[in-house]
């Protein structure tokens, strides 16, 4: 077979001044109105309930996150205390059990989804065959939670099962004795049934106590309840607080191992200290959204020093850019960038908002004093000052409250060692650090059409919807179609890098085949065009804007091609390796081939 040559022709040009809505809700969504001031008297607005046998056709779907939009409790372990739960919500509180617990029920009405739990992101895989309700047995068992009052209208829904017992439930408001509701149902055969009360207190301050308990039974051997879901619905509060910025930090044991799911709580972003490269570190993929990172220029203060093997917190993430998830493995993994003596850390930056956001830094210390600084753009005077000081290892979750009045404002963060008690392995470590929005905007998916070369007269087949190279194929003197596999995720490319981290791109509007975006004033773009001859020309372009000199420690462009070598011949026979690449002063040029003979040629 004759070797077919194609060229990628990359022409990089410089330019620099120096040098370089659920239908299913929606009748309760519109139900929620404003009503007349309350008393405590009538601060359950209404209550009712409907039941739901256990044999009925296809079981009642609960979608929790969008019913318990405001929070709710998914009683899905027969640990009474590590019940699922709404990330970032504490409408819902101080949940005890009374009496005896025996296991999961086996029977079910109701099949509960979410997307926005605290312990595992969702369960959209498993739902439909989760069998979900722990059940208590005998008289005076039972449960009992608190929910904040608001003086708002909100939908408070309960999910409970019984089998031969008779079952009341019991709401008090505040510090009153007296229930201002009492629900009593007796039931034989096995049923579930839904508790629905639409509450509005007096003050935001007020307290709704909830008991539901068994007080006979019919069985004394079977009878029993099954509670297995509470939501809370209701209007979110958009008020800011006097203060831009708030924080609240909090020690952690280190035999203390906290579950925290990346993806819920950084529902904008987030990062993950996985590895020893400061700049090789795992991070959410925004490249659906065209949205670009929020947590921006992560750069370590002097040098690091690999990675802890303390751990104090579980990290567990479903949609990384490396690697898209880390389920087998976030229990055992023990992930932290160390960083030792004095003046050593790390510094991010975060883009601002209107409205208010929450972050959250896990780190930590050994033998250290951490001290922690939040400015805004450019201010020399820090809006928090947070420090402290560890002696044995201890974990830190530095959780931080903030807006600004301007969407271009830029917080910037600082966490550097600033004494030690132990000169050898005195230390800080960074774990990881989310960003969370209770209203993220919206973000319209983008429009890949148009991001590809489909003519085959020419001789090439491109796909190149994102900015990088997802499909390439072309045809050799013999009429065959030859593919060129490229990597995904956090190697996909072409990629402009920029101190070892990629350099997000937009579509242009006025080039479907073009790509820009900007890094520390720089302007970066990468375009795709077909020459003659079936030659595919990449034009790489970084133009810097600012009005000083920028030095970068590394200005780079990953091509993206696959050249990892898999297991077997047959598995890499089609993957095209690096066999000839000479750097002249002026240029590049070079070609890769494969076992099959099929060659590509660079030329730069």
């Amino acid at each position: 077979m004759k070797k077919r040559w194609v060229a990628f022709l990359l022409a990089f040009c410089m330019a620099f001044t120096g040098s370089i809505s659920n239908l299913a809700f929606a009748s309760e969504e519109q139900a929620l109105g404003y009503a007349p001031e309350t008393s405590g008297q009538d601060a359950i607005l209404d209550a009712s309930e409907v039941e739901l046998t256990v044999s009925q056709e296809g079981a009642y779907p609960v979608n929790l996150t969008t019913e318990g939009n405001l929070d709710w409790l998914y009683f899905n372990s027969t640990d009474a205390q590590s019940y699922e739960q709404k990330y970032h919500a504490d409408e819902i509180s101080n949940v005890v059990v009374s009496g005896n617990t025996n296991g999961l029920t086996g029977d079910k009405f109701a099949e509960f989804c979410f997307t926005d739990g605290t312990q595992t992101s969702s369960n959209s895989a498993t739902y439909q065959q989760e069998k979900c309700g722990l059940i208590f047995e005998g008289v005076d068992s039972g449960i009992a939670f608190d929910i904040a009052g608001s003086t708002e209208p909100r939908t408070i829904k309960i999910y409970t099962g019984a089998y031969a017992a008779t079952v009341k439930t019991e709401i008090r408001l505040n510090e009153e004795e007296a229930p201002i509701k009492t629900l009593q149902q007796t039931v034989s055969a096995s049923r579930g049934n839904i508790l629905t009360l639409r509450t509005q207190t007096v003050s935001d301050d007020d307290v709704l106590h909830i008991k539901i308990s068994i007080t006979d039974v019919t069985d004394p051997t079977y009878g029993s309840m099954s509670l297995h879901a509470v939501t809370v619905y209701g209007s979110i509060s958009s008020e800011l607080p006097d203060e831009p910025v708030t924080y609240i930090s909090e020690d952690i044991p280190q035999q203390t191992t906290q579950t925290v799911n990346l993806t819920s709580e950084g529902n904008l972003d987030w990062a993950y200290f996985d590895a020893e490269d400061i700049h090789n570190y795992e991070y959410k993929n925004l490249q659906e959204t065209y949205v670009d990172s929020f947590i921006q220029n992560v750069s370590a203060l002097g040098t690091t020093s690999g990675i802890t093997g303390d751990r104090f917190a579980e990290f567990h993430f479903m949609d990384g850019m490396n690697r898209e998830n880390n389920t087998s493995s976030y229990a055992s993994e023990k992930r932290g960038i160390i960083m030792q003596h004095v003046g050593n850390g790390l510094t991010f930056d975060v883009d601002s908002s209107t409205t208010l956001r929450t972050l959250k830094l896990y780190t930590g210390a050994y033998q250290a004093t951490v001290k922690t600084e939040i400015r805004l753009n450019d201010e020399e005077t820090p809006l928090a000052t947070i420090v402290r000081t560890s002696g044995e290892t201890t974990g830190n979750i530095l959780t931080v409250n903030f807006y600004s009045e301007n969407e271009e404002d830029v917080y910037h963060f600082r966490v550097e060692i600033t004494d030690v008690t132990d000169p050898t392995y005195g230390s800080v470590s960074v774990h990881a650090i989310t960003l969370h929005d209770n209203n993220p905007p919206v973000v319209i998916p983008p429009d890949h059409s148009g991001e590809s070369f489909q003519d085959e007269s020419t001789g090439v087949l491109l796909d190149h919807a994102r900015g990088t190279m997802n499909d390439l194929q072309f045809q050799n003197d013999a009429g065959e179609w030859i593919e060129v596999p490229f990597r995904t995720g956090g190697f996909a490319g072409p990629t402009w890098q920029w101190n070892g981290n990629a350099v997000r791109l937009k579509k242009t509007a006025e080039n479907e085949h073009c790509y820009t975006g900007t890094k520390d004033g720089v302007e970066f773009g990468i375009s795709y065009s077909l020459l003659d001859d079936g030659i595919l020309q990449i034009q790489a372009t970084l133009h810097n804007t600012n009005d000083q000199t920028v030095t970068p420690d590394r200005a780079s462009i990953n091509l993206g091609i696959d050249t990892y070598m898999k297991d077997t011949y047959e598995s890499y026979r089609n993957l095209f390796f690096p066999t000839l690449l000479r750097c002249e002063k002026t240029h590049l040029w070079g070609y890769l081939e494969s076992p099959e003979q099929n060659v590509v040629s660079i030329v730069a």
